[in-house]
């Protein structure tokens, strides 16, 4: 389930924010506050950070949804809707929805950065009229701390029977002060433990947002920040991804200097293997020239490039994990903040989830030859772009298919007739392959006595498509009289983008061409140039894109 707009208006609550906070709760005293909050640390005593999110309810009937399908609202807390999960609790309408993080410093414990959290969060919130606070940690010293031992470490001036003083100190008279506000107000406060890591709703968000400042404090950038944000749309999914992007890998080098922003490598190595340059048929090999750089793949591979200094490595990125809508606003939103080296010993990262985001890629071999391919690919895409500027290759053609997977229609707008691309509906939902009539042209067997190709000179056995000027020594152009027509399928998500990714192409003007070039004397490889108004893209299903010559 989506958690959006995390800080998207993020607001650092001024009193006169509180104050307008305060005139709306006032009017209605059945609402309520369910907190989740996590401290963080490493090492431990170290860099430690903290992070709160929750919201607040009214029991007032609605007819409005929360926005959330997994998960229910109520008064206790996030429950997953399961089965007759709405039979057995009671559900109620969220208002808004808190999310907060912090450092706690660089020589501090994760103990005192599970107090900080609470200690903040109850400071947010104490202008909130509310009949009710519930708060679920995954941290017993504070649950026990904050109902158990409080009251006797503010009876001995916050030492032990032995004298000594307690841990955390500071933190607990922060806390202490927050808990006498709620209780002077009469608020029915509860503080409950869960279990950490268990997939719990509320305090796995909790977590990320902890770790998010533990990061802060890695950094030395200290951190006390709250965003509050408005119910509606709160879960909203809002992921923006250039249509080419449709790849579930992307694999670039870890220095610096040897990549080009908006310039990306992407791959399907078959099925959920990560390695590439294996010799399977699947294999499919993207190489996307953007105008406009991706901005969540750039803070990965920036990230990247400072965990690798001048390592030279290839590096995976999964892409299906940045794009996923749970992680996406959290990198657009807290760049290189939420994402950790995943261990000293390697190179990759992680999402504050602790699931990987960049993997090294071993063995060397498989990835150089992966390599090679993608900068073939790119040799390619130079050729069609410039081919003025480009060396020749051996019976190259472009051949215009946009007609067959493009519809032309007329449309208004704003009151002008222009022309517009529509997928053709025989590429519906489940549409995974097509074949392709091309006319390839062949020498005859008429080849003229030491007629040479690149400096290869030619036989009258050899019969292969020419697409150049070689001329003879007259200055004549080859004869390409002999014409074969030959069928070429191609699949969508491998030799083409995906068939949703074409979809999302209308827009943009795309003009798509099959490009044909002669390997060897007896066979004939392909790939497919995806052009539009943002960028162009080759598409290579790389080991199975080839065609054996008669």
């Amino acid at each position: 389930m989506m958690w959006q707009n995390l800080f998207r208006e993020r607001s650092i609550m001024s009193d006169q924010n509180k104050q307008e906070v305060k005139e709306t709760t006032d009017t209605n005293h059945h609402q309520g506050i369910v907190i989740y909050s996590d401290g963080g640390c490493r090492p431990n005593p170290g860099y430690a950070g903290w992070g709160a999110h929750g919201y607040l309810y009214t029991t007032e009937p609605s007819n409005k949804g929360s926005g959330l399908i997994k998960q229910l609202i109520t008064p206790f807390g996030y429950v997953p809707n399961t089965g007759d999960a709405k039979q057995k609790h009671t559900v109620v309408q969220p208002l808004q929805y808190f999310d907060f993080f912090g450092t706690s410093g660089s020589n501090a414990s994760n103990n005192a950065a599970e107090v900080d959290a609470l200690r903040h969060s109850l400071a947010k919130l104490k202008t909130y009229d509310v009949k009710n606070i519930q708060v679920y940690t995954d941290s017993e010293y504070l649950r026990r701390g904050a109902t158990e031992w409080l009251e006797s470490w503010k009876r001995r001036n916050w030492v032990r029977d032995d004298g000594t003083p307690i841990s955390n100190s500071s933190s607990w008279k922060g806390l202490a002060q927050e808990i006498d506000h709620v209780k002077q107000k009469n608020i029915n406060f509860s503080i409950q433990w869960v279990k950490g890591h268990s997939d719990n709703f509320g305090n796995t968000i909790a977590d990320k947002l902890a770790t998010i400042g533990v990061l802060h404090s890695t950094n030395q950038q200290p951190r006390n920040e709250c965003s509050v944000s408005p119910a509606q749309g709160y879960w909203k999914s809002d992921v923006e991804r250039h249509p080419f992007i449709h790849m579930r890998r992307g694999y670039f080098n870890s220095v610096s200097e040897y990549n080009i922003p908006g310039h990306y490598y992407l791959a399907e190595p078959g099925g959920d293997d990560f390695l590439i340059g294996k010799k399977v048929p699947e294999s499919a090999y993207c190489v996307v020239r953007l105008l406009k750089p991706e901005n969540v793949i750039e803070i990965v591979k920036e990230r990247q490039f400072e965990i690798a200094n001048t390592i030279n490595a290839v590096m995976m990125l999964r892409l299906d994990k940045i794009y996923n809508p749970e992680v996406y606003e959290y990198i657009e939103d807290h760049g290189k903040y939420t994402l950790l080296q995943a261990s000293k010993s390697v190179l990759g990262l992680n999402f504050v989830d602790n699931k990987p985001v960049t993997i090294e890629m071993n063995p060397p071999g498989l990835c150089l030859r992966a390599i090679d391919n993608f900068q073939f690919l790119d040799e390619m895409l130079d050729r069609f772009l410039k081919p003025e500027e480009s060396t020749s290759c051996f019976g190259y053609k472009a051949h215009d298919i946009t007609d067959t997977l493009y519809k032309k229609v007329e449309k208004k707008v704003k009151k002008e007739t222009v022309i517009k691309y529509e997928l053709d509906p025989v590429f519906g939902v489940g549409f995974k392959s097509l074949s392709q009539e091309v006319i390839v042209s062949r020498l005859s067997d008429n080849i003229p006595k030491g007629m040479k190709i690149e400096g290869i000179e030619l036989q009258p056995s050899d019969k292969f498509e020419v697409r150049l000027n070689a001329a003879t020594d007259g200055g004549d152009v080859c004869d390409t009289a002999n014409e074969q027509k030959i069928s070429i399928p191609l699949v969508l998500g491998l030799d083409l983008p995906s068939r949703n990714s074409l979809k999302h192409l209308e827009d943009l003007n795309p003009k798509i061409s099959l490009i044909t070039w002669q390997e060897s004397v007896n066979s004939l490889r392909y790939a497919c140039v995806v052009e539009v108004d943002s960028g162009v893209g080759i598409w290579s299903n790389y080991f199975a894109d080839k065609i054996l010559l008669k």
